[in-house]
Order: C-alpha cells, then structure tokens, then sequence
C-alpha cells in the first residue's frame, strides 16, 4: 500500500514543534511519512532539522498525488488564508494531527486541520472546529466549544461550557472560567483569569482580565 506523504506548511517554532509531533505519531500509525516543509519565506532547498524545504505555499496548488498538509502557522489570519489559496486542489487533505499522549474519548467531536500537542486533555462533549491549534499541557473542559484557526496555547486551562469562538488566541497559562463567551478575532494574555464574557476585536489581559485595546485584525504576541 503507497504512503500519503506529509507537507508540513511553516518552518518556525511551531512547524518544527509539529515535525516532532509527526515524528512521535510515526511510531505508532505507519501513514505518516514526512515529505517536506513549504513555506512562503524560506527558501526553497534549505534543510530545516533534517527535512527539505520544496517551495512556497502557492507551488501546493500544483500537487498531484494525494497529500496531507499540516498548516502549522499561528497568526489565525495568516492560516486561513493559507488554506483558502489551496483548499481548491481535491489532492490535499488536512487531518488533524494528534499527538500519542492525548486521550481523546467518543464523545469528543474534531474537525479537520487540528493539531493537539502533547499531554492535551479533553473532557465530555467538546466540539472543536477546523485548524485550531491546542498546545502542549492544555485542558478543555466537558462541554467546551471552539470555532475555528483558534490558538489555546500551553498550560491554559479551559472551564466547562465556555465557549472561544474564531481566530481567538488565548495566551499561556490562560485561565477561562466556566460558561464564559469569547467573541472572534480577540487575544488573551499569558495568565490571564477570564471571569467574563469578551467581546470581539480586543485584547484582555489581568487577574481577572480586562480589555486592554481594539487590536482589529492584528494580533499580539502572545506565546
């Protein structure tokens, strides 16, 4: 049986983070197979931790062979653009990459893209959208739904029924009490206590967090 070959889309922190993450599900499921990274800033023929760089994201368009694409980018803009300039080639698909140490039960509900780093815990009746990333120590609550290109970086601590709607990025060690609504395109600081609901197009920050500004569509730094 051929292999489907693995692109991973970005060769930063996090699209090396996601290299190792492959690498740890290859030893336990044969059909991943890492081909090469693409990516719209490093040239192409370079060498990152051992795999080669194959071109920019628009060359993805011109693949002809069934493909699993990675997008391991965290600006949530950046990464749904990426996926809206290629999602038109049937020969690339994006399943979610789940790292061996995660336990995800039935009632559990993914869409596709997701990557969820190590040691992820999800409890009862989580609803997870497309291409969210949630990282390494993260807990999501029973009942918890998240949207879609949302980050929910590591250590943050999602309570039961809570509800972190699109490209909202939610900072280190984050705290989200229970029942809490946070609105699109919003940042939450590194340790942040969420004990609010937030609205959308701002950044929080605080115990408990407060709105800081009206950041629009640019985004903090926030891992």
């Amino acid at each position: 049986m051929n292999r489907i070959p693995t692109y991973i889309i970005g060769t930063g922190g996090l699209g090396r983070g996601v290299l190792e993450t492959v690498k740890a599900k290859a030893q336990h499921e044969a059909n991943w197979e890492i081909a090469g990274f693409f990516d719209d800033y490093t040239p192409s023929g370079e060498i990152i931790n051992g795999v080669r760089v194959l071109g920019t994201t628009e060359e993805l368009k011109g693949i002809l062979t069934f493909s699993n694409i990675l997008i391991a980018i965290a600006s949530p803009k950046v990464k749904e653009t990426i996926y809206q300039r290629v999602q038109s080639n049937p020969y690339l698909f994006f399943p979610n990459l789940i790292h061996p140490s995660v336990k995800i039960n039935d009632s559990v509900n993914l869409g596709k893209g997701n990557i969820l780093s190590e040691n992820v815990v999800m409890s009862a009746n989580v609803e997870v959208g497309d291409f969210n990333l949630v990282h390494f120590n993260a807990t999501l609550g029973h009942d918890v739904k998240i949207g879609n290109y949302t980050g929910i970086y590591p250590g943050c601590n999602v309570s039961g029924y809570s509800v972190i709607k699109d490209s909202v990025l939610v900072g280190t060690n984050a705290a989200i009490l229970p029942s809490i609504i946070i609105e699109k395109n919003t940042t939450v600081g590194a340790g942040a206590v969420v004990t609010k609901d937030i609205e959308a197009n701002c950044r929080v920050a605080g115990v408990p967090a407060e709105h800081i500004n009206s950041v629009g569509q640019k985004y903090a730094e926030v891992l």
